[in-house]
C-alpha cells in the first residue's frame, strides 16, 4: 500500500521476485483514470532513466525481491483508494509465463484537522479543544495554528488564547497540519466576542 497526499507527485515501487536480467519490460497501468495524471499507460524497459531497478530487499522468510520505480511520477487529483496495476514482462516462469501482474494499493488522504474554540461569557480568553487525528499510517510532523490576530502558536494543542478584544470582536482561526509523508491539511473557524 502507498500513502500520498492529493495532488502529490509520486514515484510508484514494486517488489518482484524477478532479477533485471529476466524483466524486459514493466507497463505501468493506471486504467485510465481520469483522477490520475497521467493516466495512460507507461511502458518502461529496465535501463537507466525507465523503469528503474531500484535495488534488493531481502523477505523475512529468506526470499529475495528486487525493486522497479515507475518512469513517470503519478499525481492524484481526489482523495480515494485507487488500483494500480503493474505488468512485469521477461523470461521467468510465473501463473502466465512470462507475464506478471500485479497490484499497488495508492491511498491518498489528509489528516482530519479539527477543533472547537469556545469563548466565555464577557471573557477574552478561548479554550480550544483540539480534536484532529492523523492521516491512517502516519503522524502529525508539524502543527500551526493562526489565531487572526497576528499571533500564532506551533503547540500541538495550545489549550488557550487571549485576545485584545480593543483590537475587534471577530477572528477566524486557522489550524495547519503536515503529517510524517508531506501531507498538509487545514481547517479554519470563527470566533465571535460580538
Amino acid at each position: 500500500v502507498v500513502r500520498t497526499c492529493k495532488e502529490n507527485p509520486v514515484t510508484l515501487k514494486i517488489a518482484l521476485p524477478y532479477n533485471p536480467s529476466q524483466v524486459t519490460k514493466i507497463d505501468w497501468v493506471p486504467g485510465g483514470d481520469p483522477r490520475i495524471t497521467p493516466n495512460t499507460t507507461t511502458t518502461g524497459p529496465i535501463v537507466s532513466g525507465t523503469a528503474k531497478y531500484d535495488g534488493t530487499i531481502i523477505a523475512e522468510d529468506g526470499r529475495t525481491f528486487y525493486v522497479y520505480s515507475s518512469p513517470d511520477k503519478y499525481k492524484f487529483s481526489d482523495l480515494a483508494v485507487y488500483n494500480f496495476t503493474v505488468i512485469a514482462y521477461g523470461t521467468f516462469k510465473s501463473d502466465c509465463p512470462g507475464e506478471d501482474r500485479q497490484k499497488i494499493i495508492v491511498v491518498v488522504g489528509r489528516d482530519n484537522a479539527y477543533f472547537e474554540p469556545k469563548a466565555a461569557c464577557g471573557s477574552p480568553t478561548v479554550t480550544i479543544d483540539n480534536f484532529t487525528t492523523a492521516m491512517a499510517n502516519t503522524n502529525i510532523t508539524k502543527t500551526t495554528w493562526d489565531f487572526g490576530d497576528g499571533t500564532t502558536s506551533s503547540l500541538a494543542d495550545p489549550g488557550t488564547h487571549t485576545y485584545n478584544l480593543a483590537s475587534g470582536t471577530y477572528y477566524k482561526v486557522k489550524l495547519t497540519t503536515v503529517n510524517s509523508i508531506g501531507c498538509n491539511s487545514e481547517y479554519e473557524t470563527e470566533v465571535d466576542f460580538g
